[in-house]
């Protein structure tokens, strides 16, 4: 290569922000180079006023790439990607897993990374905004998965939290515990809403009070943060619950750990039910009470939702709601205690 030509790429390369080769290939091939790149390429070669090759670049065609995003990387969310991946294998799409918790300070690189991976649609299971959610809408389709906003014409799979929480409040209060406790993440998540909503419901239908310090609002699903808090609720020996609703798994698991090391037995002195029935709820000791929520099918549907959209962009959109299941284990029965 000549030195001229090689001190040109160079100093378009540093004057776009990209690699020399990348350069090249604009120059030379630049139907291999995707569109937003190529014109990067091309603004700084104006702009040092060098001339390329007089040739248009053509944009890329959609692959069939399906981009799925979760706030954070969990068994819970695992769960689901395994859902949407079982939904894929015989589509002929491809799927590409990112953990973005997506807010304003960041949309603007989780569209960058849809047009990055080149994807037709994604799978949302973020809480997001009306704003946000338009703003991704205007790349590709999605569906939102788990957490929904109503407000928005965007179709989603969600499970029935309310009926789920209600449900496992009022075994609890079968059991004869009226001094049940409340473990949740943050109230932004429309999860931790339903849920609390469901948990009060059942209180107030069996007229049962309760104390405002029996509630545990976290600012995340923190087992550690988990612990901290409900170990500090226990330190009251008149007036702690006699029983925990935890909005997931891995604060339940924190709620029966902060309770072992107390002192108490679960569940002959406090009972715990969990949400999710991740697959280390039935490993541990005492093995956990949860409500199951059809992880793999939600993942599932939303991937064969999206896939219909694509197919046919016209299609009606719709919503479905899944049902829940009360998995009964030894943390709300008597007859294997721990202590």
């Amino acid at each position: 290569m000549p030195k001229d030509t090689k001190s040109r790429l160079l100093q378009i390369s540093k004057a776009a922000g990209v690699s020399p080769a990348t350069v090249s290939r604009v120059m030379n091939h630049p139907e291999l180079v995707k569109k937003e790149t190529a014109q990067l390429v091309t603004n700084a070669m104006q702009a040092l006023g060098i001339e390329g090759k007089k040739k248009e670049t053509a944009p890329l065609p959609k692959k069939k790439i399906i981009l799925m995003n979760a706030p954070y990387l969990d068994q819970f969310y695992l769960e689901i990607s395994n859902g949407v991946k079982n939904a894929i294998e015989a589509s002929g799409y491809f799927m590409v897993t990112s953990y973005y918790d997506i807010g304003e300070n960041n949309i603007k690189s989780f569209l960058e990374l849809i047009r990055e991976v080149n994807a037709c649609g994604v799978i949302i299971t973020n809480s997001l905004s009306k704003e946000l959610l338009d703003a991704i809408e205007k790349e590709v389709p999605a569906v939102q998965c788990c957490e929904f906003n109503p407000d928005v014409s965007i179709p989603y799979v969600t499970v029935d939290d309310f009926s789920g929480a209600q449900r496992a409040t009022e075994y609890m209060i079968n059991c004869g515990r009226t001094k049940i406790g409340f473990v949740s993440g943050p109230r932004k998540y429309k999860y931790a809403t339903e849920r609390r909503h469901g948990y009060h419901y059942a209180m107030s239908q069996a007229r049962l009070p309760i104390e405002r310090f029996w509630e545990i609002e976290l600012p995340s699903n923190s087992y550690e943060m988990a612990y901290s808090a409900v170990k500090q609720l226990l330190q009251f020996d008149d007036g702690h619950p006699d029983a925990f609703l935890c909005t997931s798994d891995i604060l339940a698991m924190a709620t029966i750990r902060a309770a072992v090391q107390k002192g108490l037995s679960v569940p002959n002195d406090v009972m715990v039910i969990g949400f999710d029935d991740i697959q280390f709820a039935s490993m541990m000791i005492p093995s956990l009470t949860t409500v199951r929520q059809p992880v793999n099918q939600i993942g599932y549907t939303a991937c064969n939702m999206l896939i219909q959209r694509l197919v046919n962009p016209t299609m009606p959109l719709n919503a479905m709601i899944l049902d829940t299941e009360l998995i009964i284990r030894e943390s709300t029965s008597s007859q294997n205690l721990i202590r």
